[in-house]
């Protein structure tokens, strides 16, 4: 079989083509760049041992929509950032009968 001139073509049709359909945009400016945000994330647990209550406590805390937390599988995460500052809003308060209070009420009632 030999190769002519039309069959080089053919050739470098189909090899050069996906090259230049699939090569890498670069006219993306943020493309480069990296975003680096550190979340510290704390379970239950270390969020008790930081408020100094119970693991019943902190999901009635969140619960009522005192502090904010999200769900990873069964394990509820709170973020550290979200934790002091409850602790900094609501330092000196008394949070012995909050959950007789509707969580309403408990939004109201303490900063949020």
């Amino acid at each position: 079989m030999s190769h002519t001139g039309t069959d080089n073509a053919l050739f470098y049709t189909v090899c050069i083509c996906p090259v230049f359909v699939f090569r890498p945009v670069t006219h993306i400016s943020n493309r480069n760049k990296e975003v680096n945000m550190e979340i510290k994330l704390l379970t239950t647990k270390e969020v008790a041992e930081k408020l100094h209550c119970s693991t019943h406590q902190v999901a009635h805390l969140r619960q009522h929509g005192l502090i904010r937390g999200t769900r990873f599988a069964k394990y509820w995460m709170y973020s550290e950032e979200d934790i002091n500052n409850f602790i900094l809003k609501n330092l000196g308060q008394d949070f012995w009968h909050f959950r007789d209070l509707t969580p309403e009420a408990a939004r109201k009632k303490y900063a949020v």
